[in-house]
């Protein structure tokens, strides 16, 4: 996943970002996309093999919704920032009216604007202790904002699949600014990327201890628990996020796939499953998920009634069709090989997959 990531050059790369109202606003303002496994029903897959390390497909980067005070934890009912390359200022902005009689406070408490306005004192208005401290602040604001260009680049890297890239970015976003929860989110997705569970939890465990509120690292956290079997910790991280975004279905609906395969709190599933379809009606997992349960409990009919809504919705969907044609040969249904051949045809390994979680 990398080869050594090129440094930028930091004295005018900084300078430009720092100095310019675009990207000092951006290093107070931006918002990182939160990583929730949902999407591509990630969370689904079952416990991986340490010893076949094949990297799983790549959550996708979005935030999810208003969610318990965490998965937006990337900050609640908040919308992804793309980042903005800084531009030079312009004569224009430099000729704009400064405050009268500037406050002597710390650069880190003004405004980017007020920093970049103050630091180069183009009128010699300033006094020289409060140009000092905003120069120091707008070194500061630049190195957020390079921080920020190193971490979207290793999501770029990580999309690409290139982990070593990945990585490198990540580790350089850090190192300048080690206050952010979301660069150990988005390294411990990577380590996720290459089965590398134990260094993944690692940094969730860290992202969490920086920003208790950042929902979406108890979502992949508890994905990582998921793939490596350990079904009570995933569905307590699930239950962690749920409480920072209650109305996450995202949420929810994990929570219901792993209390359903740990066996033990079916019903709690049931509930789980019934919140996130009060929360999102089109929820394929949650359907899916939820008629998974009813078969392992008997209930046939409600079973076949969940498949055939989450078919509705996509009718190749193999977990789908592959629990339907179990339900209906226990009805004696003949269609029911249709069903199992089509999942056959979708998925392969669907029924293999199924049977691991007690599905035969």
């Amino acid at each position: 996943m990398r080869a050594t990531a090129c440094r930028i050059g930091l004295a005018g790369a900084l300078f430009a970002a720092g100095m310019s109202v675009s990207g000092g606003a951006f290093a107070q303002s931006r918002q990182y996309p939160s990583y929730s496994p949902s999407s591509e029903r990630y969370y689904r897959s079952y416990p991986s093999q340490p010893s076949q390390p094949s990297p799983p497909p790549l959550r996708e980067e979005r935030s999810m919704p208003a969610r318990s005070p965490s998965q937006q934890s990337p900050s609640p009912q908040s919308s992804p920032q793309q980042y903005q390359p800084a531009q030079q200022q312009t004569p224009t902005q430099q000729s704009q009216p400064r405050p009268s009689s500037p406050p002597q406070n710390s650069g880190q408490q003004n405004s980017p604007q007020q920093n970049s306005t103050r630091c180069t004192n183009a009128d010699g208005s300033v006094a020289p202790d409060v140009a000092v401290a905003a120069c120091t602040g707008a070194i500061q604001d630049s190195l957020k904002n390079v921080a920020a260009a190193y971490y979207f680049r290793g999501m770029a890297q990580r999309t690409k699949g290139d982990f070593d890239r990945a990585l490198t970015d990540f580790n350089e976003a850090m190192k300048l600014d080690p206050s952010d929860a979301e660069f150990l989110n988005g390294r411990g997705l990577t380590y996720e990327a290459r089965n590398d569970l134990d260094r993944a939890i690692s940094d969730y465990d860290a992202a969490i201890r920086l920003n208790p509120r950042l929902a979406a690292s108890y979502t992949n956290r508890g994905a990582a628990y998921q793939k490596k079997g350990d079904f009570a910790r995933a569905a307590a991280d699930y239950g962690e996020a749920i409480k920072l975004q209650p109305k996450s279905a995202e949420a929810w609906s994990a929570r219901c796939w792993a209390r359903a395969v740990a066996g033990r709190e079916l019903q709690q599933a049931i509930t789980d499953c019934d919140e996130a379809l009060k929360l999102n009606p089109q929820a394929i997992d949650a359907l899916d998920s939820r008629g998974f349960i009813n078969l392992k409990l008997g209930r046939i009919d409600a079973a076949i009634a969940d498949y055939d809504a989450a078919l509705r919705i996509d009718p190749k969907f193999a977990p789908a069709l592959h629990g339907r044609g179990l339900a209906k040969q226990r009805k004696g249904d003949r269609s029911a090989s249709a069903d199992l051949a089509a999942a056959r045809a979708a998925k392969p390994d669907v029924g293999a997959e199924l049977a691991r979680y007690g599905l035969r």
